[in-house]
């Protein structure tokens, strides 16, 4: 979290997006329509893969929208926000004034102001956001994981799987309670680095293997995969 291009074999990154979205908005085209395009993907090999990364920036609590995206310069005072919209290079668009460098390259990121929801609890909002679906009667937003469906990172890494050695689906700088799995298995949960890469003793976890253990354990346990 990169139609155009129909099937999971050949997703491009608006593909990506617009199953994201769609996701969000209860279209159908959450994890069940990706199944089903990979049905469809195997009768049409037509499409050649393709590399492609996304990145999900998830601002928990983050910025007020209309303090940033959404200023509605001309809405009553009681509704808008303090501070005055900018120009971007884009013609028609405009943000908000504390964002100088992001309004110079609009042109290469795209806004969606027609998107939002009901649900002011941030646990329950936040399944919505990372996974498309509202949680049923017995959420229990404290647990870590606390999926009831498959993450939007999770779902991607079920279809793509990983980039050679390069892991499918990576958070940081820690994991977030709805940035599971769920019923799809560990396999496609994400690899969680909460090293600061600015530190000089970052390290990835998980890729050193401990020294307490033994080669010979080590290849035993490789065997059994």
């Amino acid at each position: 979290m990169n139609l155009w291009n129909a099937y999971c074999d050949g997703l491009a990154r608006r593909d990506l997006l617009r199953v994201g979205v769609a996701g969000l908005f209860g279209s159908g085209l959450g994890l069940p329509g990706l199944l089903a395009r990979e049905a469809r993907a195997a009768e049409d090999n037509s499409s050649k893969p393709r590399d492609i990364s996304l990145i999900i920036l998830f601002l928990k609590g983050g910025l007020s929208t209309i303090d940033t995206f959404d200023l509605k310069p001309d809405a009553p005072a009681e509704f808008r926000g303090p501070f005055q919209p900018i120009a971007t290079n884009v013609s028609g668009i405009q943000i908000g004034e504390h964002l100088p460098q992001l309004a110079r390259h609009a042109d290469k990121f795209s806004l969606i102001r027609s998107f939002g929801h009901r649900n002011s609890d941030h646990g329950p909002a936040d399944h919505y956001m990372l996974t498309g679906y509202h949680p049923l009667a017995g959420f229990n937003p404290s647990l870590s994981p606390n999926n009831q469906r498959p993450s939007h990172g999770s779902i991607v890494a079920r279809k793509l799987g990983p980039r050679g050695s390069v892991p499918a689906y990576v958070c940081l700088p820690r994991f977030h309670a709805s940035a599971g799995a769920a019923y799809l298995g560990a396999a496609v949960a994400p690899l969680v680095v909460e090293s600061d890469p600015n530190s000089p003793n970052f390290a990835v976890p998980d890729l050193t293997p401990p020294l307490s253990i033994r080669s010979d354990r080590l290849s035993a346990r490789k065997e059994l995969r």
